[in-house]
């Protein structure tokens, strides 16, 4: 019978369970975690494998609800400098990252992202060894980070910090004999399963190197005077001559200089309006036009865009436009961004445009 181990004082093996017949915790404790949050002190107090070879796979949980996150890399450690049984290098490896669907920080139901390959180096050091990913990934809520390896008899791969327990962040995946399938961790012989439930509390050496993506709306109608009482739906700007929703002013994609993938999008505009993209560097309440003005500071007009069906995007993912941080000339930091669209002269004041809400963009 395959088992899960680790090793022990002189290298001993110390049988922890069989994984035959073995229920999978349901813990998902302290649900909300920083989207880069680094677990553990840096040291291994031990190693897990499986006692007779086969695939396992060590992660983490990262994010909370609401969060964008973008991953460039995974940094992991291999084996612990505690006791013998660390990989040799050029053990063929993989690292993944895995989104939660649901954001239940319970990885029973996980969508394989992106993963990269590798191999096992520096083993028993714990130096954290980087693979980077072709492009960063983008994650939405909660999401998983882990590594892969199948490895031979003897050895001992997965490196454990001991000095804190999981709490619903570590987990393991063992498959006795062969690789665990990253699509579907729950068809190994023991699926993704918390380290506290299987007697070894800790964290691993693994950890994510990103950034946090936050794209914040404000100043909506609902929350300000529009200037003729023409309050929007929540989260858009004025009604307008066309819906008494207003329009709203949304963003895809994130904000990281020299991979900037933002792309804006205003809705809700009288069918075929002429809409300006703006960018400033604070904010500003007051009225303007028939909406509001949201934007302060030193302003940048970004580009003029004809509607189509009220819509209209600007940005990295329209073809032949440019980066929002390039014509922006932005820098680490908040930028503020809205539309100012034309509308009938006869719907509200005798000004002729109308606005968006406003978003607020930090710029990594």
């Amino acid at each position: 019978m395959k088992s899960i181990s680790r090793t022990g004082a002189m290298g001993v093996t110390a049988l922890i369970l069989g994984i035959t017949g073995f229920a999978r915790t349901t813990v998902a404790q302290g649900l909300a975690v920083a989207p880069c949050a680094v677990f553990d002190d840096g040291v291994s107090e031990n190693s897990v494998g499986l006692t007779n070879g086969g695939g396992v796979v060590w992660m983490h949980r990262q994010g909370a609800p609401g969060q964008v996150t973008q991953v460039s890399a995974i940094r992991t450690a291999y084996g612990t400098t505690a006791f013998p049984g660390s990989p040799v290098s050029g053990i063929p490896t993989t690292v993944a990252i895995w989104d939660d669907p649901n954001d239940d920080g319970n990885p029973n139901d996980l969508v394989l992202v992106a993963t990269a390959a590798s191999t096992t180096q520096n083993g028993g050091t714990n130096i954290l060894n980087v693979t980077t990913f072709p492009s960063p990934v983008t994650v939405n809520g909660v999401y998983f980070i882990g590594v892969s390896i199948t490895h031979p008899p003897g050895v001992f791969p997965a490196p454990l910090d001991q000095t804190t327990p999981s709490a619903g962040r570590a987990w393991i995946v063992g498959n006795g004999g062969a690789a665990v399938d990253l699509n579907n961790l729950n068809a190994a012989g023991l699926p993704p399963t918390d380290t506290d439930a299987i007697g070894l509390p800790g964290v691993w050496l693994l950890r994510a190197d990103c950034m946090a993506v936050t794209i914040t709306s404000y100043c909506p109608s609902t929350q300000a005077a529009c200037p003729c009482g023409n309050v929007g739906a929540a989260g858009n700007g004025c009604a307008n001559s066309t819906g008494a929703n207003g329009a709203l002013l949304s963003a895809s994609g994130t904000a990281m200089i020299g991979g900037d993938t933002l792309t804006l999008t205003a809705s809700g505009m009288p069918s075929s309006s002429s809409c300006l993209f703006a960018q400033g560097t604070s904010t500003a309440s007051g009225t303007f036009g028939d909406g509001l003005q949201c934007l302060g500071g030193s302003i940048v007009r970004l580009r003029t865009r004809i509607a189509t069906n009220g819509s209209v995007s600007f940005g990295a993912s329209v073809g032949g436009d440019p980066l929002v941080s390039v014509i922006g000339g932005v820098s680490a930091g908040t930028y503020n961004y809205q539309a100012f669209y034309r509308d009938a002269a006869s719907f509200c004041t005798s000004s002729t445009f109308n606005s968006t809400n406003g978003l607020s963009v930090v710029w990594n």
